[in-house]
């Protein structure tokens, strides 16, 4: 992980990639879709299909360092957060999912 006011730090997160979830959920993620990422205080991602459909990209999170993310209140980053692994400073990044739409 690298942010944009910390050095990079070795974390070890544990998830699903998101393409995943959407499949199995019904959803048809096709080319040209967008993919909505709703934090519980109120942050939100826009993904390109595309990206969701990268391999080794999109991961929903369940887990860092073999522990489950604490929720807000616990001062945690969960219970769920998406990954970006492809997004250099960590920006996109959602915590405290709580909602996963596809446009």
């Amino acid at each position: 992980m690298d942010t944009s006011d910390t050095g990079p730090e070795e974390q070890t997160y544990t998830g699903v990639p998101l393409k995943n979830i959407i499949e199995e959920a019904g959803l048809l993620l096709e080319e040209g879709k967008i993919v909505v990422v709703r934090g519980i205080d109120g942050y939100t991602v826009a993904l390109s299909s595309e990206e969701v459909l990268d391999e080794e990209n999109v991961y929903l999170a369940y887990e860092i360092n073999g522990k489950p993310l604490k929720s807000k209140s616990q001062g945690g980053s969960g219970p769920y957060q998406v990954i970006v692994r492809k997004d250099q400073f960590s920006q996109r990044w959602c915590k405290f999912v709580v909602e996963v739409e596809v446009r």
